[in-house]
Formats: structure tokens, sequence, C-alpha cells
């Protein structure tokens, strides 16, 4: 009597109804790296950086070298590439996104020296920009849970 009434209840379960929304999500899902369908687009303040923390490690696990298009945002996931725009001249960049940051209240994202200097933002050091999504992650950072595994030869 119980596996009839528990093959009801799992076909039953199988039959939901999820409502699809037909307009862009304009936020970051909470777990942004299993998501690769969304919309992210904002204004704000750009600022950059560069000798001080050429070389070390970003928040990706990627050294950060000054001269490459990267960029720090709190929220994006890493490995996205934007499109970022100095809304006063209209100069555009594309970056990949492998760092957090920046941590100085009223600014949204952090430009790598070359970034800074394609849109003619570093003697001003700060600039209005518009940022615009142009692709999701294209991989996963795994490399903080990966395990290294010993050989047993290794180990005498």
């Amino acid at each position: 009597m119980k596996k009839p009434f528990l093959l009801g209840l799992l076909a039953l379960s199988g039959c939901s109804f999820i409502e699809r929304h037909s307009e862009p999500v304009s936020h970051v899902p909470e777990k942004a790296e299993e998501s690769s369908t969304y919309h992210h687009e904002e204004v704000g303040r750009a600022s950059w950086y560069g000798p001080g923390f050429h070389r070390k490690r970003t928040a990706s696990g990627e050294m950060f070298d000054q001269n490459k298009l990267t960029a720090g945002f709190r929220t994006l996931p890493l490995g996205s590439i934007v499109e970022i725009t100095n809304l006063k001249n209209r100069k555009r960049v594309r970056v990949k996104i492998n760092d957090r940051g920046p941590w100085v209240k009223g600014r949204t994202i952090d430009l790598s020296q070359s970034a800074a200097e394609r849109l003619d933002m570093v003697k001003t050091g700060v600039a209005p920009v518009k940022i615009t999504m142009i692709a999701g992650p294209a991989f996963r950072h795994i490399h903080r849970n990966k395990k290294r595994h010993l050989r047993l030869s290794q180990l005498r």
C-alpha cells in the first residue's frame, strides 16, 4: 500500500510550476558563479590602482598586472567581462573582473592603470563611469579548494 502512494507523491513532486520573468534581471544573484544568465548595468565612480599592487595576488588568485585590462568590483563574479564608459569623454574599455574592491566609500570599480589610461582618467584619479556587463565568468575559481595529493613515494 505504501509503494503506490509514494510513487504518486514522487510523480506529483516532478510537476512543479516555475514562473519566469521576460525582463532581464538587474541584480547579481546570491551565488553569482552559479549563474551566467543575468544582466548588470550601473553608473558609478571609477578609481584606479597600479604600482603599489603590481605583482600582488588578486581575489581570483591571479597576479595583478597594472599593464593588463583588469578591474576590481565588489559583487560581480570573478572572470566577468565588463565594458567601462567614461561619462565625461565617452571613451570605452573592456576589462576582466579579477579582484574585489574598491573599499573606498563612493567608488564603484577599481581599474588597472592600463584601463585608466585608455579612459583618460589617470591624472584625475576618479571619473564617472557606466559599467555594462558583457559576459559572465568563463571559469570557476576553485584554486582555493584544490587539495594537493602526495604520492606515497613522496612521503618517504
